[in-house]
């Protein structure tokens, strides 16, 4: 005689329970910075840029040259700019280990600019830093720039919590002058800094081109 299957059907309560349960799996597994998205300003914004440094979308003059918007800051009590906004907040994507950026200083300005990027997160005042600027020379020349996000090329400028308490949740995402040492709130200098092709990258492979 043929054994009979069992019973499957299941009481609304246990579905309601699985249900919960299925959907808080995908919301733990579901980055929200990732690889690839990228802040290139050809829609004519700032998406999503903004700070004392006066953010604004620049028309002609990017990297691609006449025509290619980007992103311009200059001014105001820090020289910074952040995002606060997905893809730069949340869940850090475990393939993603440095942030990639085209930026460059006018030869018109005196300094150069020792950049680098802060995270801020989780929680209020806690924020990393790099732990060794990219220096930004002021010859008007577009350059690439890559920013770790590794562990061992941060370091924590300001409260308390692990690098994986920062990467599980990070409240926005920030470039900033900041001359030696790493500060938790950086510098004021004069001038300005152009800014563009923002991304998100990793597996020890970095992009050549964002074409």
């Amino acid at each position: 005689m043929p054994r009979s299957s069992p019973n499957m059907t299941l009481s609304r309560p246990y579905m309601l329970i699985i249900a919960l349960l299925a959907a808080q799996v995908c919301t733990v597994a579901t980055a929200d910075i990732t690889q690839g998205v990228k802040s290139d300003f050809e829609d004519g914004s700032t998406q999503g840029w903004q700070g004392n440094s006066a953010p604004t979308n620049i028309a002609t003059g990017g990297p691609d040259g006449a025509g290619d918007n980007f992103l311009q800051i200059g001014g105001g009590n820090r020289f910074a700019t952040y995002n606060a906004t997905v893809p730069y907040t949340g869940l850090v994507d475990s393939d993603v280990i440095a942030l990639e950026v085209d930026l460059m200083r006018p030869a018109s300005d005196v300094e150069t600019l020792p950049m680098r990027i802060v995270l801020f997160g989780p929680g209020p005042n806690v924020r990393w830093t790099s732990a060794t600027p990219q220096v930004v020379p002021n010859d008007g020349v577009w350059r690439r720039y890559i920013f770790s996000m590794l562990e061992g090329d941060l370091i924590r400028v300001l409260g308390s919590g692990s690098y994986n308490d920062l990467i599980s949740d990070v409240d926005r995402t920030m470039l900033r002058y900041d001359p030696d040492p790493p500060s938790s709130g950086g510098q004021s200098v004069g001038g300005t800094l152009g800014i563009d092709n923002v991304a998100f990258f990793g597996d020890l492979i970095f992009s050549t081109s964002f074409d």
